[in-house]
């Protein structure tokens, strides 16, 4: 961890992910923000419903921040998170699988609230942890 912007991403691991308190994910997300994520934007809110469906598949999840790299407004993120497979995952019932994700992540945080985020998540490697088949294109 390098700066200020940085120990707010923490907080957001620490507090919100791995402490389950979405109360702070909320004060650390300015509400009109962007996600870009997929090739899609959302907001915030979306989001949070992302990682609380997370939460209901894989109960145990933890979140893992392996490294910040922070440049001025922005704070680059390499994240592992880890869990069992406990419930319904992208159609796929439990397995109870233990399982390991990453996912890169920037974030712009403008006056200690993050207002916008860029993540890349390497979901296929969820799937194929917990049988899922993924056909080519």
């Amino acid at each position: 961890m390098t700066g200020r912007n940085a120990a707010i991403v923490q907080r957001l691991a620490d507090e919100a992910f791995n402490g389950r308190n979405w109360g702070v994910f909320d004060e650390l997300h300015d509400p009109d923000g962007l996600v870009h994520r997929a090739g899609a934007s959302v907001t915030p809110a979306a989001i949070k419903a992302v990682h609380r469906d997370r939460l209901e598949a894989f109960p145990d999840l933890r979140w893992t921040i392996e490294r910040h790299l922070e440049d001025g407004e922005f704070v680059t993120t390499h994240a592992t998170w880890r869990g069992t497979h406990r419930g319904a995952y992208q159609g796929i019932p439990a397995t109870g699988q233990t399982v390991c994700g990453e996912v890169i992540a920037i974030r712009r945080v403008v006056d200690g609230r993050i207002v916008e985020t860029w993540a890349v998540a390497d979901t296929l490697r969820v799937l194929e942890q917990i049988g899922g088949r993924v056909s080519p294109r």
